[in-house]
């Protein structure tokens, strides 16, 4: 990280050429196409997600998905590869439904099959699902485009959870889908 520029700070490390985003923007798509030689049926979210949510935190809290100053915290490629090429096989993961892709008002993302569940103990969700709302319509996304254009259409948008994504290579023995409407809400999604 680098001090941000203020007008007592009038010398940034992102004007150095060794740090920002054009410094690490090389870095991190070489990690994530990586990380797609290993798991060529993940969609992009999937991988970004395997990024993020494997991180060193540095002094990020544990209950905070990112930091405006860090981040997700520092890159970890070694984590990221372990976590796409080994199968996690843990005994029960709780996955949270509907959530769209981009796919719910219209095809703005490609979308892969996937579920967001809630993350093991110390590993904070990285991917926001955000509840969209208008009227009596009602949606649920992790699709930023589509959150932009729930907007332009009217939408009220609120962030129910920062979760975690599969990969198409895991197998949990027991998923238990949790209902985001009925469970959390207790309304019928059918009505």
């Amino acid at each position: 990280t680098s001090p941000v520029w203020s007008s007592s700070n009038q010398i940034s490390a992102y004007s150095s050429g060794i740090a920002g985003t054009s410094f690490s923007t090389p870095l991190v798509a070489g990690l994530l196409t990586l990380a797609r030689s290993h798991q060529p049926q993940a969609g992009s979210g999937q991988l970004i997600a395997a990024l993020t949510e494997h991180t060193n935190r540095l002094t990020i809290p544990v209950n905070q998905a990112r930091s405006n100053t860090l981040g997700f915290g520092r890159a970890n490629a070694s984590a990221l590869l372990q976590r796409v090429t080994s199968i996690p096989l843990p005994f029960m993961r709780y996955a949270y439904n509907p959530v769209s892709v981009g796919d719910y008002l219209g095809r703005y993302d490609l979308s892969k099959p996937f579920y967001a569940y809630s993350c093991e103990t110390n590993r904070p969700g990285t991917t926001p699902v955000y509840r969209l709302s208008k009227g009596t319509d009602i949606f649920y996304t992790i699709s930023e485009v589509e959150r932009y254009q729930a907007i332009a259409k009217g939408y009220t948008v609120q962030l129910f959870a920062n979760l975690c994504l599969n990969l198409p290579t895991d197998q949990p023995q027991l998923i238990r889908s949790l209902s985001i409407p009925r469970e959390f809400e207790n309304r019928d999604p059918d009505k």
